[in-house]
This record gives C-alpha cells, structure tokens and sequence, in this order.
C-alpha cells in the first residue's frame, strides 16, 4: 500500500509539475510578446480552469493593446492634421503702420472649422476674413482649408469682399455634396490711407465696433447676407449681400469673433442635483468689451480668451472659437 501510495503521489507530482512548466512557458510566451500563444491543459483540476483563464486574458490582453495602437495612430493622425490645419493659417500677424491687430484660435477638438487671414493686397490695403464651417472635426477642417485656399486664390482676380464671397459661395454650393455644410464668414478690405474698413457678413456674427472718446460704448456693426452655401442660387446669395463700410479714428476698433465666443456653454447644477446648460452669451461679451475701449488690440484678444477659459473651468470646449481685431493706433 505504501508503494502504490508513493507511486500515486509521484504520478500526481509529475502532473502538477508538467502543468506548471506549461503554465510557466505562456508566459514566458506572453511577456515576450506573443500574445496568440494559447496552452492546452488536459484533465478535470483546478489547473485546466487556471489554463482557460490564461488563455482569454491573452486573447483581451491583445484586444486592448491593438486598441490602444490604434488610439495612438489616430491621435498622431490628428495631431499631424492640426499641424496642417494651424500651418494654413498666417505664421505671424503682418506689421501694418498706424494699426494694432491681434489674432488667433482655439479649437474644441484636435482639428476644428474656424479660420482668419490677413493678406496684403498693395501697399495701402490688406484684405482680412474670419469664418466658421459647421461642425466640428476632420470633416470642418477639411472644408477650412479649403475655403481658406480658396480666398487666397481669389485675390489673383479681384480684391472685392463682395465678389469673393459669391465665388466662395459658388464653389461650395456646386463641389460640395454634405447640406449639413455651410460657412459663415466676414471678408473685408482694410485700406490705412483712407484708415476705411469695408466688409461684407455672410451669415457670420455681429463684429463689435469700441470708440475710446465714449467709454463703455460698445456698437454692434449689423449687416445683411446668407450663409456661404446655403443655396445654389446666385443672385440670391448676391442680392443678401450688405457692404458695410466704416471709417477708423484713432483709437477705434473692430472686433470680429465666431459664435464660439457666445456659444460657449458649460454645464451648471442647481441645489437639487438637476443640470442646466449656461451660455456665455452675446450680453456678457458685450461687458466684457465695454471697459476694453481705451485697451490695446492684444490686451482685448488676451482679456477675452481669459475670461472664456475661466468660464469653462475643467469644463471641456463645446465649440472652436477665433478672434480677430483691428485697431488704429
């Protein structure tokens, strides 16, 4: 009896042993990366469970890491398209005599749909635009960089804001499939001889205009004109055009922005635990201007951006948001 017993236990030992040797060996397998090793225990033990469970945290284990190679490449593919998107726009603000300008933006995701540019047209005039596509993402960046070609490719032509809106319009509406795109823009000419600024509004936002001899005094410049590709009609497009022309004194300014600015929102919650969205809203941006009149044109870019930034708080960015001021010194 002590014999067999002692030969049953050998036999039970040599079995434990050969199935943590398989054991050991995956992973080994695993941590040397091969994640489609699988071992194969026989019999009804603990072990074979234990082999079961290797083998599914091997299959999830190379699950989560293709995963993760593949949030990695789409993150660097962003990264990369942001890169492109932000090399569009102007590397510096141009130096213009006897004007201040401050410029730039910020974009909910990693790529967005806002855009601005400042291009010299001669010595005296300098064509300006801001605008917004709809949407956020890969796809609105796509059609920013096009549209920002686009006026670039323009001024080869004609330097009229009004001409260039209807060929931009023109362009979209025809080359364009999506019905959920569209673009708001303001394009303007900006001429320091004559210190006129002329624009015209296409579906954008109301630019705001500061008069430093009326502190406080902060006047919305309202024109008319549809959304660029909101139809295919271009009489109609053209007919809804409104330019707008203002003349400069010293120390007056212009402040263009997308509806970023007053669309920001975040959420808020009331004493009984229930969620409401807060806007930031077009009369809190209109505070903010009013003692910004006498400011420079970067301290009102920076005055801005801050309070937007202390609005959302850790609060993420519902939407891109672009500023755009001119200022006569």
């Amino acid at each position: 009896v002590i014999r067999r017993v002692v030969k049953f236990g050998g036999q039970i030992n040599n079995s434990i042993v050969q199935k943590f040797q398989q054991l050991k060996a995956g992973i080994y397998q695993i941590a040397s990366g091969n994640l489609d090793y699988r071992i194969h225990v026989e019999g009804e033990d603990e072990f074979v469970e234990l082999g079961q469970r290797f083998n599914e945290m091997g299959a999830q284990l190379k699950e989560s890491i293709a995963a993760l190679r593949e949030k990695d490449r789409l993150q660097y593919e962003l990264q990369m398209a942001r890169d492109v998107q932000l090399g569009l726009l102007p590397p510096t603000i141009p130096e213009i005599t006897g004007y201040e300008l401050a410029a730039g933006l910020e974009t909910a995701t990693e790529v967005g749909g806002d855009f601005y540019d400042i291009c010299p047209i001669d010595e005296y005039r300098y064509l300006f635009t801001i605008g917004d596509v709809s949407g956020k993402g890969s796809s609105a960046a796509l059609y920013m960089a096009q549209c920002i070609s686009l006026i670039r490719y323009s001024l080869q032509f004609t330097n009229s804001p009004e001409k260039i809106c209807i060929q931009l319009n023109d362009y979209v509406a025809a080359n364009i499939r999506d019905s959920q795109i569209f673009v708001t823009a303001i394009v303007g000419v900006l001429n320091i001889r004559t210190h006129e600024v002329s624009f015209v509004r296409a579906g954008h936002t109301v630019p705001y205009y500061l008069k430093p001899t009326q502190p406080g005094t902060v006047k919305a410049v309202d024109s008319g004109g549809l959304g660029i590709g909101l139809t295919s009609d271009a009489e109609l497009f053209r007919k809804g055009l409104q330019i707008k022309q203002i003349k400069l004194n010293p120390g007056e300014a212009l402040v263009f922005y997308t509806d970023g600015v007053i669309e920001a929102a975040r959420p808020v919650s009331e004493g009984n635990s229930h969620e409401f969205i807060e806007l930031y809203g077009e009369d809190r941006f209109v505070k903010l201007l009013q003692p910004l009149a006498c400011s420079s044109a970067g301290e009102i870019y920076r005055s801005i951006c801050d309070k937007l930034v202390a609005f959302y708080g850790d609060h993420p960015r519902v939407d891109d948001y672009t500023l755009l001021i001119l200022k006569r010194q």
